[in-house]
This record gives structure tokens, sequence and C-alpha cells, in this order.
């Protein structure tokens, strides 16, 4: 199973490909087989691993702080709940109030 940080790695770095093979395709069917195109698209090519290496270094790091986020609150809400446990276990340990005495009149 693809953790959710996982899934949008990928669907962002499918994006990205999409995009660039996209304009590429573009690009060839707009301007023809002139030698500009080849050139710009030889160049687009020759970028694309660079590109996609920075995709995929800023989503991991993105990754990394999300995790990084996720585990401060984990560990807030742990440290709550142990309060609360060691208060109860306190309160528990206590002798119960008396109930109030009923008083009669004569």
């Amino acid at each position: 199973m693809m953790s959710k940080t996982n899934k949008q790695s990928t669907l962002i770095t499918g994006l990205v490909i999409g995009s660039a093979v996209g304009t590429l395709a573009g690009l060839l069917l707009a301007l023809g087989k002139s030698k500009e195109t080849r050139v710009l698209v030889k160049k687009s090519l020759d970028a694309l691993p660079e590109m996609a290496e920075d995709l995929v270094t800023t989503t991991q790091l993105r990754g990394k702080q999300w995790s990084n986020k996720a585990r401060g609150r984990w560990e807030k809400s742990l440290n709550r709940l142990q309060k609360a446990i060691k208060a109860g276990v306190e309160a528990g340990k206590q002798e119960p109030p008396t109930a109030p005495t009923k008083i009669t009149v004569d």
C-alpha cells in the first residue's frame, strides 16, 4: 500500500513528465521538421533528468517536513494523554468524598 506522500510524489512527477512530453509533442506538431525545432527538443530532453531530480528532491523535503510536523503533533497528544492518565490515577488513589449526613429535626 502506497503512503499518501508516495502517491503525491508519484502524481507530481507524472504531471511534470507528462507536461514536458506534451510540450515537446506540441512543438513537433506545430513547428514541423526545422533544425530549430530539433535543437529546442534536444535541449528540452536534456533538461528533463535535472528537472525530474529537482522535483524528487523537493518532494522528499516536503515529505520530511510533513512527517516531522506529524511527529511533533503526535508527541504533544501523547504527552497530554499521559498527563491525563496520571491525573486520573492520582484522583483514583484519593479517598472518595463522604456523603453529607442527613440531619433530622424533631
